[in-house]
């Protein structure tokens, strides 16, 4: 309301509305209305409107959210975890707004980014490293520290080199010394497959492809 009534006494005195909004933003800074919302604000004002507040007016209830749809909703959610609120409203004939809130306040749903894993296992595959691991076990118990006694091996890909990151290069810096100067890369940091073979006490030998 303050924001207001400093628009109504500059549009009477006849500033802009860019000089307005100028003036707006160095008093309130973030806190500013929106630039639509001065312009609107000013135009009105223009054309003789006095008051600073919102004409009151009825609000008519949202009939679209009913338990019905609530119902509905969260069994699409559970059929489609990705479904999008449009998707929503398209399919149930009710504005993306309505859905929103029965997403939300209703419903008690939050979006959010699935976990990155290494892989996900299967029920069969979770069974036989179970196997696996309890056969380990059992002759763990029998044979005593077998462990000792095995190698195993591994592939990865690595760099043939590591290339400076922007943390790494950062630097002592005096306030009257020049810059510090950085020309971009312009080779690749290539990659080469890498075999490893170690055992209990440690790397017994690395391998790179030719």
């Amino acid at each position: 309301m303050e924001q207001c009534i400093i628009i109504r006494f500059l549009t009477k005195e006849g500033c802009k509305q860019s000089e307005i909004c100028s003036r707006l933003k160095r008093q309130y800074s973030e806190k500013m209305l929106s630039n639509v919302s001065v312009c609107k604000w000013s135009s009105v004002f223009k054309k003789g409107k006095e008051m600073v507040e919102n004409e009151p007016h009825e609000h008519w209830p949202r009939t679209s959210i009913t338990g019905e749809n609530s119902d509905r909703v969260h069994t699409l959610i559970q059929e489609n975890r990705q479904i999008t609120v449009h998707g929503l409203s398209g399919i149930l004939n009710i504005s993306d707004g309505s859905v929103k809130t029965i997403i939300k306040q209703h419903l008690q749903y939050s979006k959010v980014c699935a976990r990155w894993i290494l892989c996900l296992l299967m029920d069969e595959h979770k069974s036989t490293w179970l196997q696996v691991v309890q056969s380990s076990l059992s002759w763990h118990k029998q044979e005593g520290d077998f462990l000792d006694s095995i190698t195993t091996t591994d592939e990865t890909r690595m760099h043939y080199f590591m290339p400076e990151s922007k943390r790494s290069s950062m630097q002592w810096h005096h306030p009257g010394s020049p810059k510090p100067q950085k020309a971009k890369t312009t080779f690749s940091a290539g990659k080469v497959m890498t075999t490893i073979f170690w055992d209990s006490k440690g790397v017994l030998y690395v391998d790179f492809l030719t």
